[in-house]
């Protein structure tokens, strides 16, 4: 049976289809609940048919998935939090100090600076509110607990900002996730609840926990433990972070599949000397289900553990009623029931990459571990572990290039190195987990656990090291990503079963491929002018068909960084941009700190680095075609400059307030 032909994976389809549809679709309350009713007729009337004329299979089956598009979006509007009139969004619409009462949620990396968390408003002023925010605290403070209610002083900002071009659009990715504004903390105090919930000894659970490790094992270790076992990520050193990103193993430091499966056997193991009969086979499933559960809650209900426990359960009820699990069904129920109660968590890239690497592994590894047969055990598990490798990482390519622009060459070597002993340091951080939670000291289990992860780390961190092998900075957007996962998914096609048809999809998704290639050599032929907008810096970028003219005073800058993988100019020679440059038939002309004024009428003026002049006067005289400010300057001499510009009636482009100038 072909692997889309599951109804289940159809009707999960269709429901993704809808969710990505609403972001484009804007249809009233009133014309999606008729067309989700008018829909649901039609299906019903299919139905009644089908069972009489066997030809009518394909419109019940059409109707099925245009209703559940339609659920769907359904559920965004359902989830839609500004659709509330109370929520915050309707009554903080610029930056401001106030008052405000909120808790905190989830627990954020911190920076360098500040702790950071998602946190949920309770009230503004006095005035009751709703929405999440992004809370951030000073690290000169204490640290706040999450799950915890405060009241204070907070500076509110809502989220408005405008990325520069090729830069990620960290307040878009924010409102992905219902997340509106962020407020700065100033002064704080504790708030007591009004009404808690059983999820609410979880944090302190966490912080017990982290606590009693932090004495037993060392600064890196600790850390490492409580993302293994618990999912908590956030104390992890950076550096560390940054070693697993560029090894490929950053799956390791998050709770997933991997990790579930292990908790799996053990929970196996423990129920296995209750007799095998019916009676107590029905114990054991529910002893099973409710211990996959129990670790889903301490380790927070992440999407990627939802995922997992969800499947799990499923096989271990389909276990019990001695029934043939289908892995496409657990998968993808799994799936419509996280998006069904939050479908924002389908733009979350840890969703997408978690589920994409399981359906390859599922789809494709069977596949692929029949072209060779080891002969002994060992043999097997390393074939067995580089095919599931091997399929992950091809599934999961084209999307994390779209994201992270990086691809680490040895993650055979990392897999092969690090997963084999994982289950050891599995075992032995549930286990200090377990004795920390009760206060039992640690004993030898401690010298033992921190060599364990600090051979792992160096492992990882000599692959890392490998910068021959990590490639960085490759150029990839959505076209092209669609495109390549077009091509990949006709390849396998082909591979299962070659015939005409499949031949022609593979012959589509080329000709796809080319197309998307020859429409990014032609857009990289376009002159384009850029002026970003950096806090306190300036960068003026001039793109002259494939050639990059910078003027700014860090040439490494992460936005000209981001600029050029977005063009599709890495590699290049980068070159300094003159003073004066004419772009798309403007003449365009940068005035730094030196106060040199061109003297030629109708210009595009950039101005930075705050030059001390009079700007009235050369205004009047030589009336340009716009004046333009970049961050470098001081807010005080940019209002000057504006008010200048409007009482001239000159058009005056202020990066801080309307994001990066692009001509």
């Amino acid at each position: 049976m072909n692997t889309f032909q599951f109804p289940l994976i159809r009707i999960t389809l269709a429901f993704i289809t809808g969710i990505v549809c609403a972001r484009f679709l804007a249809l009233t309350n009133v014309q999606l609940t008729a067309c989700i009713v008018l829909t649901a007729a039609i299906v019903c009337a299919f139905y009644w048919y089908s069972k009489q004329h066997i030809h009518a299979a394909l419109g019940f089956g059409s109707c099925t998935f245009v209703l559940f598009l339609f659920i769907g979006m359904g559920v965004v509007r359902i989830h839609d939090n500004l659709m509330h009139s109370e929520h915050f969004a309707h009554k903080v619409t610029t930056a401001q100090s106030m008052r405000v009462t909120f808790s905190l949620e989830t627990p954020l990396r911190s920076s360098k600076k500040n702790y950071r968390y998602v946190g949920v408003l309770k009230s503004i002023n006095n005035l009751a509110v709703t929405g999440r925010v992004v809370v951030s605290f000073p690290k000169t403070q204490k640290r706040p607990r999450f799950k915890e209610n405060y009241a204070g002083l907070v500076w509110f900002i809502p989220l408005q900002r405008i990325p520069n071009p090729g830069q990620f659009d960290y307040d878009s990715y924010l409102k992905d996730q219902s997340i509106y504004g962020q407020i700065f903390v100033k002064k704080y105090q504790n708030y007591p609840k009004t009404r808690t919930t059983f999820l609410d000894w979880v944090p302190a659970f966490h912080d017990k926990i982290a606590q009693r490790l932090s004495h037993a094992l060392d600064a890196t270790t600790a850390p490492i433990v409580m993302a293994l076992i618990l999912g908590q990520q956030h104390d992890i050193n950076p550096t560390i972070n940054k070693d697993y990103q560029l090894a490929g193993a950053v799956h390791i430091l998050s709770v997933s599949g991997l990790h579930v499966g292990f908790i799996l056997l053990l929970l196996q193991l423990l129920v296995k000397p209750f007799p095998n009969i019916k009676k107590y086979r029905l114990v054991k499933m529910i002893l099973i289900v409710l211990g996959l559960w129990g670790f889903g809650i301490l380790a927070g209900l992440a999407p990627s553990v939802l995922r997992s426990v969800t499947m799990y359960s499923f096989v271990s009820i389909g276990l019990y009623l001695k029934r043939t699990v289908n892995i496409y069904n657990t998968l993808c129920i799994s799936a419509f029931l996280i998006l069904l109660f939050d479908p924002n968590t389908l733009w979350n890239v840890g969703f997408q990459l978690s589920y994409l690497a399981l359906f390859f592994i599922v789809w494709l590894q069977p596949k692929f571990k029949k072209f060779y047969v080891p002969k002994t055990k060992i043999g097997t598990y390393f074939w067995e572990l580089t095919t599931v490798s091997f399929v992950a990482q091809v599934g999961t390519f084209p999307l994390s290039l779209y994201y992270f622009h990086q691809f680490p060459g040895l993650f055979f070597v990392t897999n092969w190195i690090v997963l084999p002993p994982l289950t050891i340091l599995m075992f032995l951080g549930l286990l200090a987990v377990l004795l920390a939670s009760f206060n039992i000291a640690l004993g030898p289990i401690a010298p033992l656990l921190s060599f364990s992860i600090k051979q792992m780390n160096a492992c990882i961190h000599w692959i890392a090291d490998q910068d021959q092998f990590i490639f960085q900075k490759i150029p990839m957007n959505l076209a092209l990503m669609l495109a390549l996962y077009l091509l990949i998914f006709s390849l396998f096609f082909l591979f299962e079963k070659r015939n005409y048809t499949r031949w022609m999809g593979v012959g589509i998704s080329i000709i796809t491929l080319q197309l998307i290639v020859i429409k990014i050599k032609i857009e990289q032929q376009q002159s384009e002018f850029v002026v970003c907008h950096l806090p306190k810096a300036s960068a003026i970028l001039w793109k002259n068909r494939n050639q990059l003219f910078i003027n700014s005073e860090a040439k490494q800058s992460p936005c000209i960084d981001d600029y050029c993988i977005a063009q599709f100019i890495v590699g290049q020679k980068i070159n300094t941009l003159p003073q004066k440059v004419v772009c798309k038939n403007k003449g365009i002309a940068i005035v730094d700190s030196s106060g040199i004024f061109p003297k030629k009428r109708g210009l595009v003026l950039v101005l930075k680095n705050s030059p001390k002049c009079h700007l009235e006067r050369w205004l009047e005289n030589y009336r340009p075609a716009q004046v333009v400010a970049d961050g470098s300057s001081t807010p005080a001499i940019k209002k000057l400059w504006k008010r200048s510009c409007e009482k001239l009636k000159i058009p005056f482009h202020d990066t801080a307030e309307k994001g990066p100038f692009i001509l």
